[in-house]
């Protein structure tokens, strides 16, 4: 059976729309907060609580960190930056924030389904050249930042039929 007979849209869109829909549930958390996405990254990375392995490596920019340190949720130390008190309780305050946003995928799914989307997705991202350890493309259809970094760039990597090909899975806030 072709699933295009059971929904009026293609796969392609049931992606774009759920992330689409999840990431601007966790910009209005942020902005509630005065904060950003990144912002986000970058309190957790300070906390210690980062998710992704090997997203502490890289040295933390100033730069980036200038909200977070206008708030008064981060200090500078000897050995770098800290969460102050005011920062963990935010931490506190975002991380129920993300986590019932979270839940509400679990809570529109059996395990069973959950278990099943994530299996076919990562097939899915497996067949397009996915492999653990490997940075997505940018948005828009451009190129892994690894392959760039490498000058492994090729004319027409990442496109089929004529088609930039893009698949955008997060997995985490």
């Amino acid at each position: 059976m072709n699933t295009t007979d059971m929904n009026t849209h293609p796969f392609g869109y049931w992606i774009t729309a759920a992330d689409r829909l999840m990431r601007a549930e966790f910009a209005t958390v942020f902005a509630d907060e005065g904060i950003t996405r990144r912002d986000w990254r970058m309190l957790n990375r300070i906390g210690g609580l980062a998710s992704r392995p090997g997203s502490t490596d890289r040295p933390l920019k100033p730069r980036r960190l200038h909200r977070l340190f206008e708030h008064g949720w981060i200090a500078r130390t000897k050995e770098g930056w800290t969460l102050t008190e005011a920062g963990e309780l935010a931490v506190q305050r975002l991380r129920t924030a993300v986590d019932e946003i979270r839940s509400r995928v679990s809570d529109a799914l059996t395990p069973e389904e959950y278990e099943a989307m994530t299996a076919s997705l990562e097939k899915v991202a497996r067949e397009f050249g996915w492999t653990e350890g490997r940075r997505l493309p940018r948005p828009g259809g451009g190129r892994p930042h690894t392959a760039h970094r490498r000058g492994a760039h090729q004319h027409g990597a990442g496109r089929r039929h004529g088609h930039a090909t893009h698949i955008h899975i997060h997995t985490h806030a």
